[in-house]
């Protein structure tokens, strides 16, 4: 039992930024706000959203776009005695960026008119796109690039909104429902096992695989527009 709780830590410590990384990629696509219209636009603390869509009658589905980047620098200078006495300077630089990228599909269907008002049901699915990257002193850590290539994150949003519509051409929304998000990855590593016939230490293949299944209800706004005569 001691031996699995060093491993378990050893591997955190050894994927922690990347760890770190899911997890803020988690939160940040809990909060997203956007729209379904045929033209939208959603401000949002952490996302912006444009969508474009075609009405087809009561029905108006759409594709659409969000993005979101950041980067980091951290430098550490500072100075210590060697052996000898003599005052030595060092200097270290690690750099890290990512990025993730949004695309969904969906749409939304009127159920009913009232006066200037429209309710509707609203189902979209997307798929985050994330890319990260972390340079130390100038050497690239291969080993987050390869986590992030076997990360998988999907997410659906299934909810009951209305639109105001102040003219033909223009409305404000309000929409409220349920948001799931599924996140995978598969991390392949190497344990150094004791053979006793051998007496020697061999690496051994291994594979962490997570799954995280996430789900919130929310509520948004929207600025549509809309092509018409």
């Amino acid at each position: 039992m001691k031996v699995n709780s060093r491993i378990l830590r050893k591997f955190i410590l050894k994927n922690f930024k990347f760890v770190l990384l899911l997890l803020l990629t988690a939160l940040f696509s809990v909060s997203i706000l956007k729209s379904q219209v045929t033209i939208g636009v959603t401000p949002s603390l952490t996302f912006n959203g444009f969508y474009v869509g075609y009405e087809l009658g009561n029905f108006v589905p759409y594709i659409g776009l969000q993005f979101v980047s950041g980067s980091m620098t951290v430098e550490d200078k500072h100075s210590d005695y060697d052996m000898n006495g003599n005052l030595i300077d060092h200097s270290s630089k690690d750099e890290v960026s990512a990025s993730i990228y949004m695309p969904s599909i969906g749409g939304k269907y009127f159920l009913l008119q009232k006066g200037e008002v429209k309710a509707y049901l609203g189902l979209s699915l997307f798929k985050p796109i994330i890319s990260a990257k972390e340079v130390n002193n100038g050497q690239t850590n291969e080993t987050l690039t390869k986590n992030m290539d076997n990360l998988s994150v999907w997410g659906g949003e299934f909810g009951f909104g209305a639109e105001y519509f102040m003219s033909k051409q223009f409305s404000l929304g309000g929409e409220f429902g349920f948001r799931l998000f599924w996140i995978k990855t598969d991390i392949e590593d190497k344990i150094s096992t004791y053979n006793p016939r051998t007496g020697n230490y061999v690496d051994l293949p291994r594979t962490y695989s997570t799954s995280l299944n996430l789900s919130a209800t929310y509520a948004k706004i929207s600025f549509n527009y809309y092509f018409k005569d």
